[in-house]
């Protein structure tokens, strides 16, 4: 799973990336690119624009499919939960589901 900036890798998480898994961004408008790549099938690309404020944390996982093992089924598609979270709202309503 690769997060990308204007074609620049700014994130990578498999068994075998050197890349951060997090990354600084400063504020304000952000297109980012969100990718699952994949060696024998079509992985899936997406691109979504943040508005991100000073202290704004963008958090996204994803749960991809992979082959289905003896204890739990694989989802049929590529799961990306997304959440900004304000460094202001101490609350749990502090994070905002996106997508």
């Amino acid at each position: 799973m690769v997060v990308e900036l204007a074609g620049e890798s700014l994130a990578s998480v498999d068994r075998t990336s050197k890349l951060p898994k997090f990354a600084a961004l400063p504020p304000g408008q952000h297109a980012l690119r969100f990718r699952v790549v994949r060696a024998r099938r079509r992985g899936t690309v997406f691109e979504k624009t943040f508005h991100l404020e000073r202290g704004d944390v963008l958090l996204a996982s994803c749960e991809p499919v992979q082959p289905t093992v003896f204890y739990r089924r694989s989802p049929r598609c590529d799961t990306w939960t997304m959440f900004v979270i304000k460094p202001h709202e101490s609350d749990s309503e502090g994070a905002r589901r996106i997508g």
